[in-house]
């Protein structure tokens, strides 16, 4: 992950990160340790019961730095890879 910058500075010193869901997070607490919200991203995260032919899943990738930083308030990159079994 790439971070050159925020526009109000709001992270203040520190380091960004990403957090993923399922449903779509406005609020902070996305952000805070042991989210209820959060994917895990040790271990696997199942998703579905059965593996139908047709499987589509949202997930909504949230970055994190003293709180959720909001879509228009960073520039950047990040850089996701999801392995499907």
């Amino acid at each position: 992950m790439e971070l050159t910058g925020t526009k109000a500075q709001e992270s203040g010193n520190a380091l960004p990160y990403v957090v993923t869901s399922l449903t779509s997070q406005q609020q902070n607490t996305i952000c805070e340790p042991n989210s209820s919200d959060a994917l895990s991203y040790v271990g696997s995260n199942k998703l579905v019961n059965a593996m139908p032919k047709v499987f589509n899943q949202t997930l909504y990738f949230n970055l994190c730095a003293n709180g959720n930083i909001p879509a228009d308030r960073y520039s950047g990159s990040v850089d996701v890879a999801i392995l499907v079994e």
